[in-house]
């Protein structure tokens, strides 16, 4: 509650000040996966004015269900950037300090991906992934406003039973009499025959 207070009133500061917010958000690859499955979840940014580097952490709840394995620069900067290294910590169910900065000067405006999020599936359940932690910073060095009303708080997968196609099994009965006849077939052509 008292998070949700605080980041609304950034957000009113933020458009008091005539500020643009930008819209962080989290969209997975697919919306339900089967345990044992790899997925991947889209950090996008969209409506941002002048970005020059950024910051998140994201958690993902409960550690049973899933295990972070990495992360991949997006395309926003059009690898004009330094991705930062960054520390997933499975026990904990984060990734942090994940980051992207311009090399040059200036900034970029519009839409577009920041990074590739990827994950397993350990359990079935609902695995719920949020940003913990955000900061954009533009050309001038300055925060850049998040928009909390949406996405901030995130996504979830659902994860279900692998499902196995059963493939029907010979009826054991079927199986002796194949077996039985080829034995008979087989008694027939070595019993010598009296003349």
């Amino acid at each position: 509650m008292l998070r949700t207070l605080v980041i609304a009133c950034a957000l009113f500061a933020s458009l008091a000040s005539g500020a643009q917010a930008a819209l962080l958000k989290l969209t997975p690859s697919s919306a339900t996966v089967a345990m044992g499955d790899s997925f991947t979840l889209a950090l996008s940014i969209l409506g941002v004015s002048d970005l020059a580097g950024w910051s998140v952490d994201v958690g993902f709840g409960s550690t049973s269900l899933v295990n972070a394995t990495g992360a991949s620069d997006g395309t926003f900067f059009g690898g004009g950037d330094i991705f930062a290294p960054y520390v997933i910590d499975n026990s904990a169910g984060s990734i942090a300090f994940l980051g992207a900065a311009l090399t040059g000067f200036g900034g970029v405006s519009g839409d577009g991906l920041l990074a590739t999020l990827s994950f397993e599936a350990l359990a079935v359940g609902t695995a719920n992934f949020a940003f913990t932690l955000a900061q954009l910073i533009d050309s001038s060095g300055l925060d850049i406003f998040v928009d909390a009303s949406t996405d901030l708080f995130g996504t979830a997968v659902e994860i279900i039973e692998r499902v196995v196609d059963n493939v029907p099994e010979p009826a054991p009965v079927a199986l002796l009499a194949l077996a039985l006849a080829i034995v008979a077939a087989q008694r027939r052509r070595f019993i010598p025959r009296l003349a």
